[in-house]
């Protein structure tokens, strides 16, 4: 005599006496052992490609991506990224300090002063006034509160 596997059914039928309306089962996770392609990392990084666009193009979640950038440099692929995104990021600086003093803008030349050596401009404000504050509650002034008296 083969004893018969009790299926999902038979067990909610088990425990409040119902027949069930619908067997609602959990999203599929994904394989075990995926490995991050390695080999497209630093094409990814060049690209400027975000989690959320690596998990699309490798029809992963987003949170397997995640996972994988979490663990920083122990990860061979996020290595292989960050090295491409700064690939791109010098060629990019290169291209526009070039550009800046081939044409001789300014606007350009303090832009990327601002940006890669980290130059600031300093503004100097002066209050010499006097400040009013009107404070509204549901179309009625109300009282100054007493810190802001001073």
């Amino acid at each position: 005599m083969a004893i018969k596997k009790k299926s999902k059914t038979d067990k909610l039928l088990a425990k409040n006496g119902r027949k069930p309306v619908a067997v609602v089962e959990k999203a599929r996770r994904g394989p075990r052992g995926f490995t991050m392609p390695v080999g497209l990392a630093e094409g990814f990084g060049q690209l400027g490609l975000t989690q959320a666009d690596v998990a699309g193009f490798l029809k992963v979640s987003k949170k397997t991506v995640e996972r994988e950038f979490q663990k920083g440099e122990e990860s061979e692929f996020v290595r292989e990224y960050r090295k491409g995104k700064a690939s791109t990021n010098r060629s990019l600086r290169m291209k526009l300090l070039q550009r800046a003093l081939r044409e001789d803008r300014d606007s350009l030349l303090q832009f990327a002063l601002k940006n890669f050596c980290g130059m600031k401009e300093q503004v100097e404000v002066e209050n010499s006034g006097e400040v009013t504050v009107n404070i509204t509650m549901g179309g009625k002034d109300l009282k100054m509160p007493k810190w802001l008296e001073n």
